[in-house]
């Protein structure tokens, strides 16, 4: 364990193809169902390559979590303190790995929880998009498996996840940003989600029609989470967003993608007690229904 901790943290800086194999080899000896898990993922280029360094580490994180292996306590006790170190690398790289185990005991400490979401709240709009893409990710796991923490930013979280999901040149950082931002929905209070609906409904919306497959299906399902919590708050404002879009919810049913297909029906059952027949009917382009 202690060989394999050291491993990686020996590579934070500067990844070689010889010790990720070395890793590699390891997983494969001690832990092969996650070694599996990595391979499907394609984890060790990655992880090999300093350009995608990071999304490794994220993915190896999340394959350690899913495989419960006593491990992953040892590593976090290593990398624990490197997210207050000067070094912007040794930071990221803990950061990138704490993000995806949020629902973790050792990271459930308030000051600790503060002190990560602060990071990644800073670390979203700020570095290059693998970066960025990461950040935002952990701002959704924050917003799901600690909603009191992340309730209490609310602000700076809405206003970051609303800056990612604009994002023009990264596509993924912008479908993450959709995500994310059905995520923290569910931690809103009834007054913040009624000062911020129409605006995560305008960046939903803007994506509806994207040639991008996994941001269609992002931003519909997007839809659909504001239509459930607007239920549950009673917020009858919602209606003209809802109809705003009624025609891509026709539309979609038949996307070429089976995903978008999926979330536009989904979709649209729960967006179903906002929209009146006659004026669904009114609405309609039928141009677009042919």
């Amino acid at each position: 364990s202690s060989s394999l901790c050291q491993a990686l943290l020996s590579q934070a800086l500067l990844p070689s193809r010889r010790a990720v194999s070395m890793l590699q080899a390891v997983f494969n000896k001690a832990l092969p169902e996650a070694a599996r898990e990595l391979d499907l993922g394609d984890t060790w280029h990655f992880l090999a390559e300093p350009c995608s360094f990071l999304k490794g580490v994220a993915q190896l994180a999340r394959a350690l979590e899913n495989s419960g292996h006593p491990l992953l306590d040892g590593l976090l006790c290593l990398l624990l303190p490197s997210l207050s170190s000067s070094s912007t690398a040794s930071r990221d790289l803990s950061l990138v790995f704490c993000a995806e185990l949020t629902g973790h005991p050792s990271l459930h400490k308030p000051q600790m929880l503060h002190l990560l979401l602060q990071l990644l709240l800073s670390r979203s709009h700020d570095g290059e998009a693998t970066m960025r893409l990461l950040a935002v990710r952990g701002l959704g796991t924050v917003a799901k498996c600690a909603p009191e923490e992340a309730k209490k930013q609310q602000e700076p979280l809405l206003a970051s996840l609303l800056e990612a999901a604009g994002e023009a040149v990264s596509l993924e950082v912008a479908g993450e940003g959709l995500r994310a931002l059905s995520k923290v929905l569910g931690c809103l209070g009834g007054r913040c989600l009624s000062r911020t609906l129409q605006a995560v409904a305008h960046k939903a919306r803007a994506h509806l029609q994207q040639a991008d497959d996994a941001l269609r299906a992002a931003a519909f399902e997007l839809f659909g989470h504001l239509a459930e919590v607007a239920q549950e708050k009673h917020l009858r404002g919602f209606a003209k967003e809802v109809r705003d879009v009624s025609t891509a919810l026709l539309l979609h049913f038949r996307d070429p993608s089976p995903a978008v297909g999926k979330a536009c029906c989904t979709a649209f059952i729960l967006c179903a007690p906002f929209l009146d027949l006659r004026e669904l009917t009114l609405n309609m382009d039928p141009a677009l229904l042919m």
